[in-house]
């Protein structure tokens, strides 16, 4: 389990919020992730934390309020972390059919990207190829449309850089289903 923190300047409003979501959310995930959950800061590139310890990860991202600045690539991060899964499905794949061994890719542990975000980013920060790359090696190596899910979770009231979150739920035309959205809007 996999959790993209937007630690840009714009989630400062939103962050504590965000704390609380990622607080109950980590738990949950934390049983089905045996090595621990891993936290990415959008703005610290070379910064992943991972742990089997709840309580720390959260103090981490309560901590991390006071390094809110500039402005968030998703694209960017969700590259660090699908690209590599990719390649390893696609070395599996050609494993498989190097031996002779069927060609699902059962044995890759599933990946679950949640994104934590207001949906502000610069230009640059689409993430639309990198969901329709992610799908394409999903369908070129046989995989259950569940080996991968992405959800990203909206904060605040910009309501175009919501509406940005639900056109990569809705509007990709992709052929799997591989991320839900789920959107916290302020009143």
């Amino acid at each position: 389990q996999i959790f993209i923190l937007d630690d840009s300047e714009t989630m400062r409003h939103s962050w504590d919020e965000m704390c609380q979501l990622f607080a109950v959310l980590s738990r949950f995930a934390k049983p089905s992730d045996e090595d621990g959950i891993e936290i990415y800061f959008t703005m610290k590139h070379d910064v992943v934390k991972k742990s089997k310890k709840m309580t720390k990860l959260v103090d981490i991202v309560r901590k991390h309020k006071g390094n809110l600045n500039g402005s968030s690539n998703i694209k960017l991060c969700l590259d660090r972390i699908l690209k590599p899964y990719e390649q390893n499905l696609i070395a599996q794949k050609e494993y498989r059919a190097a031996h002779a061994v069927s060609a699902s890719s059962d044995d890759q542990k599933p990946l679950t990207v949640y994104i934590l975000t207001n949906g502000l980013w610069n230009g640059r920060a689409d993430p639309t190829d990198s969901i329709r790359d992610m799908v394409s090696v999903l369908e070129q190596c046989h995989c259950r449309s569940s080996q991968v899910g992405i959800q990203f979770i909206g904060f605040g009231n910009d309501e175009a850089a919501l509406a940005r979150l639900d056109h990569y739920d809705d509007d990709l035309g992709l052929s799997m289903f591989v991320f839900r959205n789920f959107l916290m809007q302020r009143s």
